[in-house]
């Protein structure tokens, strides 16, 4: 039963329905009424009627007889009866599949299987059901409706269009049980050519099925319960409906496992029995055809649509970028996402045709199918932590280019095993390295998991690729190119941590892949590697070519790349060079590139390019000497290992070399001579072992380490001998104890092993004890050479010597050939003389014999000491002694080499007999010239020698003083004198004495010493006993006295030395300040430096020396002022010392006289004195100083200005020589005391400004603040600092330059300039403390200041009007630097607008004219210009107009305005966004979410203008500031008209720009009429839908008026723009009950159907709404039907939903459907048009009436028969209706469009209409401005008024109460609405202004003679009560505020003026009556 009323009943066996038949086994029963359904009740009450679940009007309800036992005997279809178990069991399976049953069904959304008890309750059992969203619900419909086009097209099948749609389905049931399926549903065939045998029968009419067909993939991963009221419930995965086996559907589940992971779905031809398999033909055939026709061109690309769905709902989220741990999950969900793929292999039959098939279409449709999963940050270090993120990409199968993708083929020898690798020890897998670091370059390495799939499109055929070397290769040196594939991340050479392979594992596996191309084995054939053929095997070894590969990582961890023009070396040995990585290639590289033919741009590494290198990693001047290095004594020494690596590396070169061994040996030899590289040691005595006389020579334990040069390699000796005799065993001791050098062989082996190779090439450059001459050499270099360096510590005994004789003993033939061995062997020091001592014969040949007469006393004692001339005779050595001989010796010999250097051993006694020996002997040799020389030789000696007993032990004569000298005597203690002894015979002794340096004169620097001691001596005691004064007076006497003083620097040492009695300065100078030097009452002595006479000490007397007057006596001479310059006196004392002296003397006063007291400094004496002395250093500097910088300099921060009589002194910079003393800031700031005038230019020099600066006002708060500490001001530091901040803000003005002096600069500017660059400045703070500025804020915010109180956080400046100054106080704040500056309020502060909750709608609700006004502007071409206009106004060139442009498309396309009665809002915190505390207020607007709140502001308000400047901050902040004065955006923002905008533009003198702007825009201006002419383009269809900005024609409609039959009425439109959706009246279809807000000039709120679209206009064919680029989410108009059957079934639709509204709307509907298809509109499709018309007035009837509608099958109103199901209203009459009075009005509205449409077609032939398009894309007519569009009926209608105006203000006139003013006003009502009437007969349009005076004259101005005087009368009309011209009456009758107080409208207007205007208003009207027609 289907909506209660229709009864269908199946009876197969025909026995229980009347009229049943075995063609029609049934029967169908319509209208069921209440007499049947009593008649019938045990049928009826089964459809369960009273129960609401049941009884809908739109469901059916099937009823299923069960087979009794009794029927089941007599039935012919089954004798088994039904039991309640069978009944279960088919609920049961039912339930099973229902869940699935719902995936591809259309129209059944909702399973529910439900149990009736007996008692008559119903109890679910079951059910299931599917969720759509609204979206997807309407796409699905529109597919379907598709669908059943297609069903009903007589079009071949191959010509229909493919159509698809995809969608999510949620389907659950009552167990909890969710899931989500994607779904994808076509039709039609992807490729045309289908067979001809469906063609046929398709023709025909014997297909019966469409090509229809769809997929559906699960989309979660298992069965979730949906109820959150069962979070707890456990999953049963097993009994999840998608982990089940697929199946193939046709529309509902065919028991087929189609072995695919998906399920499908197609139009299949079935089997002809059960209908539950696939038709088979074992011949083939049609159906066969179509199926597999299906399965290949319907079913595939559904597979592949809704793969590609699931893809993007799983995947199109990991776009951007993710972390590593999700891409865990991202590589789980890309393996169930490949598990998707069908396998070829594992499907069969038409299954595996549908796999192929599958995979064809993605590639043939290049679908971007196949991931790649890479980092975007890339990082491939092992084991590496960083969280870098991934990304994921999808390619095509065979794509190109960026596009081309490989899959991941690699094994695990692809990337080198790891035992073979280089010396970085992996800690990843090398192939996933690989794989990492091709991703990271770019290369689009396909997910792992995709790997499954590669022979799945393989087996299809399709020409998929896996990665190979060459590929890599090729992809690597695209990184150069324009366009590169490769992105090494950086610009090479650079980093390698800075490019994309971050670590040399990377590179090194990606080079390893790279160089592993094959050779192919067979040269002839022709060879394959996944698609790239090769032709011939030598390409494939040439692909071993380096060039241009970014893959050369050198040891500098530099990726290069390679190039053949710059060679680098592969070698081992890279770490030889290590200042040179650059030429190296890295270790990781280099096995692969040594084991491969590779090009030159790698080339191998010898000695010989070793030492061109040398210099770069060893210090020549250090190791490239020839010189042995102690590498303990070295600043630089290179490491053992890297000596190591050297001497294998010339083992490597030696062993290479081969036969050519010997040749590199030599060659090395010369290369490296110079180079301290061969490693030598002395063997440690410490660790060493006890030396065993054997054959075996004990292993050097190394002390001392040396790097010896090849050039020294003799010197080094080894002593590893197999077999040696003993004799030489104890040589080797020998050379041990001598520290010989041994090789070190520590430094040639491993830390394992001793490298046997590498030590035997050292060997071959060292000495051994089997070569004589070598050691000979050995040590040579150890006890001569070592020797002239300095003594070695080890001493050889006697025995030792002989023994090392006697090795050489054994050669000395061989030794005596060569000169140079024989001169050797002298110098060794091993030869023993008489006194057993060992001496070198290099200068002693032969024994001596003592001379006769030497005395003879104690000649034991010095002979044995002395160096003995004999030689021990030793038998085994005469062949060495042979030639060695003994020279004679004299007896000044024997004493100079023998007796003198032992003379300390012989007593005193002894020691005087041998002077009075040698005195006789020289006092001989006088006489005798020759012995000259040995006299001279023999005295020098015994100056040295120390011959005379003191106290002290013996000393050389040297060393006493003569005692006859005045100075030794003061000076000079008296053991310094020789003994009484001597003194006894000083007449003997003196001139030998002397000869032999007895002291006797005062020499120079004794006299500097004597000087020095007395300066000591002071610092130590003041003592009489140490006669520190007369020691003083003699000095000083005995100096002026000196001989030679000139010559030398003597007087400039004595000089500076403290040595000169001191001299007491006067008492009062002292009570001002100590004497320099002085502590306490003890003076210091002075020395002559520095030191000023005694008469001028006032000017100097703390910083210099005050000298005796005595002492500057001598100095007076006339030839002492050389002497007096070179002492370093000052006869005056200079610049220095005195601007010493007062910096010193000020600053210690300035101290004290900081206290209030008038003791000490401050005493009236101390003031004086100070004033006195002051006066004498400023006439002092005014004379001598000459640069007044280094002045200034010196004194420019020293408080060295005396003010106050001598009370204080401050800085210069405390001086304004100008500042008047009423305007000191005492004691910080001083004008110049008159006294100190003539000093003027001094302190100028000083730094005294002319004027105060600011900084000496800055420097004042400064002080106040650190005398206050931060605490509140007392009232005088309050007065003080207010004065400063006063004169700071003055000085800062430009007048505050003064020019000084010549036309420089003055110095007020550069203390002004260095203000500028001072960084802090203190300011007083409104809580009286003085702070920082930058801490302080400014009030820059006055709106905000009331608001922001104590909560508020921050501190404000004070006031400035507080500190005398009315200057503008952001002028003056800005005077600061920026630097200094307050923080501005408005930057800290931000205001917040309330909660909704605390706003209140606007008091005009949705009608507001603000808001209206508002957005109409904001949507208006006009506005965006002008913005453009002003910011290319204020910014010129600079302006980017698009980027201005952009920002006011995107602000007017977002902003929504919304008018509340005010607007409260808060302060907060910009930083924290903190509420500040009691900060609530109001504003007039501001921007929230897109949304411009503002406060509801009359436009005649008196705050109407502080409203304008708000908003023009507003919109500027929102548009992103590109204006800077707002003043023309106030100005934009007021207009009424947004056409008006270019105009004020201009005439505030707005430059225009050519960007774009027009300044006479086509756009209509809102409110105005809609040109007659222009009807006919408003679409009548009432079926449409408006969005936001839309410019539509609203008609001004009274249906009341309509009804009337007493006036023609017309239709009226005026120009409209659509503002926002208002609350619909109804929610019905086609948009009918919609409202919507518009601006007609002003808001209003109107229902749809007074909404009109417009169509643009076409030469040819009929007129279509024009429906622009609507955005995609408004729901679209209706399309124009295609058929008359489509056309009544829309007709229908629109009247059944339009009689669900209100009268009057019902009305407007059926007006505009009615006209929408009246034949006159329809001129191209008049018999259509002429069905529909009928059709609509049948409907009305019939609506009317209350029928419903009739069934497809009867004949339509035109008397046609349909077949299809388009006419409903068949069988009807059209008849009366309460409509009928309106048809013939509303066909005269038609004609009338009609006539419009001709004239319009008539006027525009040539096509030259142009229109306007909408930012969305939308025509509208453009303005009729200078067109001319007379609209005469209009015209009329504002006459009509204007009549009735006038004859109300006789009828105000005349009646009683009368008021003139309005009398005026109606007059000038009248007057206006004539003119406009004109305008508009004329014109077909009226200016929007109400002064008719200028309106006026302009008329008679364009109509000529026609109304001349017109402009008179008017202008009189409308200035009565004023003066003539200003054109107001329309203001003054009615505002109060254009009158004088306290006169008022209606006081001021009397009877006469309004008789005259009665009298103007009827001229005018008179004159205008025939014109305006």
């Amino acid at each position: 039963m289907t909506g209660g009323d229709t009864l269908c009943v199946f009876d197969p066996q025909l026995r229980f329905v009347p009229g049943a038949r075995l063609e029609c086994p049934g029967r169908m029963l319509r209208g069921i009424d209440a007499y049947l359904r009593q008649q019938y009740k045990d049928v009826f009450n089964c459809y369960l009627s009273d129960k609401p679940a049941f009884s809908s009007q739109e469901s059916t309800m099937f009823r299923f007889p069960l087979r009794t036992t009794t029927m089941a005997k007599a039935s012919d279809l089954s004798d088994k009866e039904v039991t309640e178990k069978m009944v279960m069991s088919l609920l049961d399976r039912f339930q099973s599949e229902s869940f699935e049953v719902l995936l591809f069904l259309n129209s059944v959304e909702k399973i529910k299987i439900s149990i009736i008890e007996k008692d008559g309750t119903s109890r679910e059992f079951y059910h299931a059901e599917a969720l759509i969203s609204k979206k997807a619900k309407q796409d699905r419909r529109k597919f379907a409706d598709y669908v059943a086009e297609c069903a009903h097209s007589e079009d071949p099948l191959h010509e229909l269009p493919t159509h698809h749609v995809t969608y999510n389905l949620d389907l659950r049931d009552n167990n909890k049980h969710q899931e989500t399926w994607i779904v994808h549903q076509r039709i039609g065939f992807e490729d045309k050519d289908i067979p001809n045998s469906i063609k046929e029968a398709h023709e025909a009419n014997e297909l019966g099925l469409l090509p229809r067909g769809g997929a559906a993939i699960c989309h979660n991963d298992c069965k979730q319960p949906y109820s959150s009221k069962a979070p707890n419930q456990s999953r049963n995965y097993q009994k999840c409906y998608h982990m089940g086996p697929k199946r193939a559907f046709c529309f509902l589940p065919l028991p087929i496992e189609t072995q695919l992971p998906v399920h499908v779905n197609g139009h299949f031809a079935l089997d002809h029995e059960a209908r539950r398999n696939l038709w088979r033909d074992e011949n083939g055939g049609m159906k066969s055809d179509w199926n597999k026709t299906l399965i290949k061109e319907v079913i595939a690309p559904a597979y592949a649509a809704v793969l590609d769905a699931k893809r993007a709902a799983d995947f199109e989220v990991e776009q951007n970028p993710f972390t590593v741990s999700k891409a865990q999950d991202v590589k789980r969900s890309l393996e169930s996402y490949h598990d998707l793929f069908p396998s070829v292999s594992k499907t069969t039959d038409e299954w595996k045709d549908l796999s192929l098939a599958f995979y064809q279409h993605i590639d043939r449709k290049h679908l971007h199918v196949l991931p790649v999963l890479r980092s975007t940050r890339h990082d491939c270090k092992p084991r590496s932590r960083s969280h870098h993120q991934m990304t994921l990409e999808w390619l095509p199968p065979t794509g190109v280019g960026k596009d081309e993708a490989f899959f991941n083929t690699l094994k695990y020898d692809d990337a080198g095993r790891t035992e073979m690798a280089n010396t970085i020890k992996p800690r990843k897998p090398r192939r996933q390295v690989l794989v990492e670091s091709l991703l990271a370059l770019g290369f689009n390495l396909l997910d792992h998991s995709a790997t499954k799939i590669y022979q799945e499109f393989r087996k299809s055929e399709v020409d998929v690729k896996s990665v190979q070397p060459e590929s890599v290769a090729k992809f690597l040196k695209t990184h150069a190119s324009y366009n590169p594939l490769c992105h090494i991340g950086a610009s090479l050479p650079a980093p390698l941590r800075e490019t994309t392979f971050k670590e040399p594992e990377n590179l090194q596996v990606v080079l390893h892949y790279c160089l592993s191309i094959r050779e192919k084995q067979e040269g002839n054939q022709e060879h394959m590697s996944h698609g790239h053929p090769v032709s011939d095997p030598q390409k494939i070894k040439q692909e071993h070519a380096l060039r241009d590969l970014p893959l050369l990582l050198t040891a500098d961890n530099i990726l290069r790349v390679f190039d053949v023009s710059c060679p680098v070396f592969a070698t081992e040995y890279a770490d030889l060079v290590p200042t040179q990585p650059e030429l190296f290639v890295h270790t990781s590289c280099v096995s692969d590139l040594l084991s491969k033919d590779t090009d030159k741009s790698v080339q191998g590494f010898n000695a010989n390019a070793l030492c061109r290198l040398m210099p770069r990693v060893l210090e020549e001047t250090l190791f490239g000497n020839g010189r042995a290095v102690i590498l303990n004594q070295s600043p630089i020494t290179p490491p053992q290992d890297w000596v190591y690596r050297l001497w294998e590396f010339f083992g490597h070169e030696v062993h290479r070399g081969g036969t050519r061994g010997e040749e590199v040996f030599q060659e090395i030899m010369g290369l490296f001579a110079k180079w301290a590289v061969l490693p030598a040691c002395t063997h440690s005595q410490k660790v060493g072992q006890p030396f065993i006389s054997s054959n075996v020579v004990p292993p050097v334990q190394p002390g001392e380490r040396y790097l010896v040069p090849l050039c020294k390699a003799h010197t080094v000796v080894t002593f590893d001998q197999m077999s040696i005799s003993a004799q030489k065993n104890k040589v080797a001791g020998i050379l041990r104890k001598l520290q010989c050098l041994e090789l070190d062989t520590s430094c040639l082996h491993t830390a394992t092993a001793l490298c046997y190779a590498t030590l035997q090439v050292a060997k071959r450059f060292i000495s051994s004890l089997t070569d004589h001459v070598g050691i000979l050499k050995v040590l040579n270099f150890i006890l001569v050479e070592q020797e002239l360096h300095g003594p070695t510590t080890t001493r050889l005994d006697t025995n030792e010597a002989t023994e090392l004789l006697k090795y050489f003993e054994e050669e000395v033939r061989k030794l005596e050939t060569d000169p140079a061995n024989l001169q050797m062997l002298r110098s060794l020091p091993l030869y023993k003389t008489i006194h057993n001592k060992l001496i070198s014969l290099i200068t002693t040949r032969q024994c001596h014999v003592l001379p006769a007469g030497i005395p003879t006393a104690e000649m034991d004692e010095w002979i044995k000491r002395s160096d003995a001339v004999f030689l021990e005779k030793i038998s085994k050595l005469e062949g060495l002694h042979k030639a060695l001989g003994c020279l004679g010796i004299t007896d000044a010999d024997v004493y100079q080499k023998y007796i003198f250097p032992n003379i300390d051993h012989l007593s005193d006694e002894a020691v005087k007999v041998h002077l009075e020996y040698l005195r006789n002997m020289l006092n001989g040799m006088n006489m005798v010239e020759e012995h000259t020389r040995t006299r001279e030789s023999l005295l020098a000696s015994l100056r040295h020698l120390r011959i005379i007993p003191s106290q002290r032990g013996r000393r050389p004569v040297r060393d006493f003083y003569d005692h006859n000298h005045s100075v030794f005597r003061e000076m000079v203690s008296d053991e310094n004198f020789l003994p009484e002894d001597y003194r006894k015979e000083m007449w003997k002794w003196r001139q030998f004495f002397i000869d032999i340096g007895l002291i006797h004169e005062v020499t120079k620097p004794m006299f500097l010493e004597y000087a020095r001691q007395v300066e000591r001596l002071v610092k130590v005691t003041r003592s009489k006993e140490s006669r520190l004064t007369e020691k003083s007076n003699v000095l000083v006497k005995y100096f002026f006295t000196m001989e030679k003083l000139s010559e030398g620097r003597f007087i400039e040492e004595v000089s500076g030395i403290r040595f000169i009695a001191p001299v007491k300065a006067e008492n009062a100078l002292i009570e001002l300040h100590s004497q320099y030097g002085a502590k306490g009452d003890v003076l210091p002595f002075v020395c002559f430096k520095d030191s000023v006479p005694e008469d001028e000490q006032e000017l100097c007397w703390t910083r210099a020396n005050l000298l005796p007057n005595d002492v500057a006596q001598e100095l007076r001479r006339g030839d002492a002022e050389d002497l007096r310059r070179r002492l370093g006196i000052q006869a005056h004392p200079s610049i220095d010392t005195v601007t010493s002296h007062v910096t010193h003397l000020c600053q210690h006063l300035s101290q004290q006289k900081a206290t209030e007291t008038e003791e000490g400094a401050n005493s009236p004496s101390a003031c004086k004195t100070l004033w006195k002395v002051m006066l004498k250093v400023y006439a002092f500097l005014s004379e001598k100083a000459t640069d007044g910088g280094s002045l200034k300099e010196k004194l420019g921060n020293v408080p060295c200005m005396v003010v106050e009589e001598g009370r204080r002194l401050v800085r210069p910079d405390q001086i304004a020589i100008t500042l008047e003393q009423s305007h000191e800031i005492r004691p910080y700031l001083y004008g110049m005391p008159i006294e100190l005038g003539p000093y003027n230019k001094l302190f100028v020099s000083l730094g005294a400004p002319e004027k105060p600066t600011p900084m000496q006002y800055a420097k004042v708060i400064e002080d106040l603040y650190a005398l206050s500490k931060g605490e509140p001001l007392d009232p005088n530091e309050k007065i003080a600092a207010y004065m400063a901040v006063s004169g700071l803000f003055r000085s800062l003005k430009p007048e505050s330059l003064i020019p000084f002096g010549g036309g420089r600069q003055s110095e007020t500017q550069d203390t002004e300039d260095a203000f500028q660059k001072s960084k802090c400045l203190y300011l007083p703070s409104q809580k009286e403390t003085l702070q920082k500025s930058t801490d302080l804020v400014f009030d820059d915010a006055p709106q905000f200041t009331d608001r922001v109180k104590d909560g508020f956080i921050y501190t404000l400046l004070i006031r400035l009007k507080n500190c005398n100054l009315s200057d503008d106080e952001h002028e003056l704040i800005n005077r600061l630097p920026p630097q200094l500056r307050p923080k501005n309020l408005s930057s800290l502060v931000q205001e917040q607008l309330c909660d909704g909750d605390e706003q209140m709608a606007c008091v005009m609700g949705t009608n507001c004219v603000l808001e209206s006004k508002l957005s109409s502007l904001f949507l208006s071409a006009h506005f965006q210009q002008a913005i453009v206009r002003l910011a290319k106004h204020a910014l010129g060139e600079r302006c980017d107009d698009k980027k201005v442009l952009d920002a006011v498309e995107e602000f007017a396309s977002s902003i929504t305005v919304c008018c509340k009665r005010e607007l409260i809002t808060r302060l907060v915190y910009k930083e924290s966004q903190e509420q500040i505390k009691d900060s609530d207020g109001t504003s007039y607007c501001f921007i929230k979410d897109n949304t411009l709140y503002v406060a509801h502001t009359d436009a005649a308000s008196e705050e109407y203008e502080s409203f304008l400047c708000e908003l023009a901050e507003v919109i500027n902040d929102g548009l992103g500031r590109p204006l800077v004065n707002l003043g023309p955006l106030s100005m934009v923002l007021s207009v009424k008209d947004p056409s008006d905008i270019p105009k004020k533009l201009d005439r505030a003198k707005i430059k225009r720009y050519t960007s774009g702007e027009q300044d006479n825009s086509p756009l209509p201006t809102l409110g105005t009429p809609i040109p007659e002419i222009f009807h006919h383009l408003l679409t009548s269809n009432p079926a449409h839908y408006f969005t936001p900005g839309d410019y539509v024609g609203f008609e001004v409609y009274d249906p009341d008026l309509e009804d009337s039959e007493e006036e023609e009425y017309t239709m009226t439109f005026l120009y409209a723009q659509v503002i926002k959706e208002a609350p619909a009246l109804m929610d019905l279809t086609f948009g009918l009950g919609k409202q919507y807000v518009i601006n007609v000039g002003h808001t209003k709120t109107v229902s749809a159907a007074d909404l009109y679209k417009f169509c643009r206009p076409s030469v040819s064919g009929p007129l279509v709404p024009f429906e622009g680029e609507a955005d995609e989410e408004a729901p679209s108009a209706a399309k124009p039907p295609q058929s008359l059957e489509d056309a009544m079934e829309e007709v229908s639709n629109i009247l059944e939903e339009a009689w669900k509204l209100p009268e009057n709307e019902r009305k407007k509907v059926v007006r505009r459907l009615y006209l929408q298809w009246h034949p006159d509109k329809n001129p191209d499709n008049v018999e259509l048009a002429t069905e529909v018309c009928k059709h609509i007035q049948a409907e009305i009837s019939r609506l009317e009436k209350g029928l419903p509608r009739r069934t497809k099958g009867g004949a339509g109103s035109g008397g046609f028969g349909f077949g299809g199901r388009g006419s409903r209203s068949g069988g009807f009459d059209s008849g009366e209706s309460s409509f009928s009075s309106f048809f013939n009005r509303w066909d005269s509205h038609a004609r009338f469009h009609r006539r419009q449409r001709e004239q319009f077609r008539k006027r525009y032939k040539g096509g030259n209409l142009g229109g306007w398009r909408t930012r969305s894309g939308q025509w509208v007519p453009p303005r009729t401005d200078g067109d001319g569009f007379p609209n005469p009926r209009e015209a009329g209608r504002w006459y009509r008024q204007a009549t009735a105006d006038l004859q109300a203000a006789r009828d105000n006139l005349s009646g009683p109460g009368t008021s003139f003013e309005w009398t005026c006003l109606m007059c000038h009502q009248a007057a206006e609405k004539a003119l406009k009437a004109v305008q508009l007969g004329k014109f077909g349009k009226y200016e929007m202004i109400h002064q008719i005076g200028g309106m006026a004259m302009a008329l008679e101005t364009s109509c000529g003679d026609e109304l001349t005087g017109v402009g008179d009368a008017a202008m009189d009309l409308s200035s009565l009560g004023s003066y003539l011209g200003c054109d107001d009456v329309y203001l003054r009758a009615r505002y109060p505020n254009l009158h004088p107080a306290p006169r008022v409208p209606h006081d001021a207007f009397t009877r006469q003026h309004a008789e005259t205007a009665v009298r103007l208003a009827q001229t005018i009207l008179n004159m205008t009556q025939d014109i305006w027609n």
